[in-house]
């Protein structure tokens, strides 16, 4: 009889430390994996980020045709664009410029549609890789790996380039749809 308790104690401590193995190999997978789906939605974001200078610059280098608007606008999405990722500080700014853009400068400059067209490109690009992550993200058991390692969902970018878009501020502050003429009240 102790021979048989003794055999389970040993099946059963050998089936709990591979039970804490494999836990701890599924955390340090998911853990590396959370690492390089984030590398690369700041990769995107570099690339996005990029082409958004490449059109300060032309801006800037045409800075003698520019109204004093056009370059308030410029300085503070570039200071935005500095200072952090994605942010909805960042949106407001690139909705303002954009909108200013769209309304007095699209039909005059001919190199700002290209333009538009390569970050829309870009942005969409990001916003996919955006998609990935946050998926990954909120899958079981991902989040309790991805909240330990003090990890958040990515943001959307949700401008359209050389295109009327809602304020995002005003979008971001509206209920869902289904809430609407819902009674909250008890």
């Amino acid at each position: 009889m102790k021979r048989i308790m003794k055999y389970l104690l040993y099946i059963l401590t050998s089936v709990l430390l591979l039970g804490l193995i494999s836990l701890y190999a599924i955390q340090k997978n998911i853990s590396n994996n959370l690492k390089v789906e984030k590398k690369v939605v700041e990769k995107a974001w570099l690339d996005f980020n990029e082409k958004l200078q490449e059109r300060d610059m032309l801006f800037e280098s045409q800075s003698k045709n520019n109204t004093d608007s056009l370059s308030i606008l410029l300085l503070k999405s570039k200071s935005e664009r500095t200072n952090k990722n994605n942010s909805m500080e960042i949106v407001f700014k690139e909705y303002q410029l954009n909108e200013y853009i769209t309304r007095n400068l699209l039909k005059t400059n001919k190199k700002i549609g290209p333009l538009n067209w390569q970050l829309n490109v870009l942005k969409n690009k990001y916003n996919a890789t955006v998609k990935d992550y946050n998926i990954y993200f909120t899958v079981f058991p991902n989040f309790f790996v991805a909240k330990k390692m003090g990890l958040k969902k990515a943001n959307y970018f949700e401008i359209m380039y050389g295109s009327e878009n809602r304020n995002p501020i005003l979008v971001a502050n509206e209920l869902p749809e289904w809430a609407n003429n819902v009674d909250t009240i008890l």
